[in-house]
């Protein structure tokens, strides 16, 4: 559920696809709102903790929407199953897995380097954008809710006070720190060609999932399950003397105070802050996010549909503005 920023990344073109894209735009309600420069599809982990309140049983409406939901074990199950993972990823609550079939689905490394080739430079292949390398960026894969929130909060502050492990080194940036200024200019030009370059069909892809995404996420939050479950979300906060609307008030609460001008002394109390409220909220989102999880598979259907027909008409999403 608070997913947000689990690895402030390098702002690296090759994962600068449209898929990875929508990433950035993922605000809202829902369990892993607002990601902000992050290359690695935020992960809710649903913890072991007791849920505050029993998740309620699908009304008659909802119950009729339900559809059969695919296994997602394999990038090459099934095309559903790909889609699944692709949502449950995008939408803040994959597991580990899903996540590498998220990433699997971008530009890989070896298209990079044949592009890069054919333009007429050097580039190697980086190995900690692999997609398992990717998704094992995420400290949250290898740390439990309790040890996360305990050192990192909810992800927030702690970037700017050097909390989080350092990024792999750019196996390139020595080649490209060779060439001139002109030549650089020109190689950065190419890598981002390169990492964004797709066939007509992944962007056909690209463009449905957004678009469907763009309206699903609306239709999630709206369903009876998943409102009743924020009301224990909120119900559990308060309890510990916190009052938030949503997880992603809580997050923007922490941004909102966050200036570029804080002083080291600053981020350290309001990331003590962070730290007690992130604290407090392990236990209370497992519920919720076990709602929203729920609630996706679900629903797929509705999804599916929403994505194929933006598939067969061509749609794109807006530009963001």
């Amino acid at each position: 559920m608070t997913r947000q920023n689990a690895t402030r990344p390098r702002r690296r073109a090759a994962v600068a696809s449209a898929i990875v894209a929508v990433l950035a735009a993922c605000s809202g309600d829902s369990p892993g709102s607002s990601v902000t420069d992050a290359p690695v599809a935020q992960n809710n982990r649903v913890t072991s903790s007791t849920p505050t309140a029993p998740i309620p049983p699908p009304s008659a409406s909802a119950s009729e929407q339900t559809t059969t939901v695919p296994v997602v074990d394999d990038p090459a199950a099934s095309e559903d199953a790909v889609l699944l993972a692709s949502l449950y990823s995008l939408l803040g609550v994959g597991t580990p897995q899903e996540q590498v079939i998220l990433f699997s689905t971008n530009v890989s490394e070896d298209e990079i380097a044949t592009c890069m080739a054919d333009a007429g430079f050097q580039y190697v292949e980086d190995p900690s954008l692999d997609p398992e390398a990717m998704a094992a960026m995420d400290q949250r894969n290898s740390m439990s809710a309790d040890e996360y929130a305990n050192r990192y909060g909810l992800g927030i502050t702690g970037w700017d006070l050097g909390l989080f492990p350092s990024p792999p080194a750019d196996p390139n940036s020595a080649y490209s720190e060779s060439l001139s200024q002109g030549q650089r200019d020109a190689y950065n030009q190419s890598h981002g060609v390169c990492a964004g370059r797709f066939d007509r069909e992944r962007r056909a892809h690209s463009d449905a999932l957004n678009v469907a995404l763009d309206t699903f996420r609306d239709v999630v939050t709206a369903d009876d399950r998943v409102v009743a479950a924020l009301g224990a979300w909120q119900s559990c906060m308060a309890a510990s003397g916190f009052d938030y609307e949503t997880p992603q008030a809580m997050q923007s609460s922490f941004y909102a105070r966050m200036s570029a001008g804080a002083g080291r002394a600053e981020l350290e109390q309001l990331h003590a802050e962070e730290v007690t409220v992130a604290i407090a909220n392990v236990p209370c989102e497992a519920a919720y996010t076990a709602a929203y999880r729920d609630v996706v598979g679900a629903r797929f259907g509705e999804f599916k549909s929403r994505y194929e027909t933006a598939l067969a008409t061509g749609a794109a999403p807006e530009a963001a503005g």
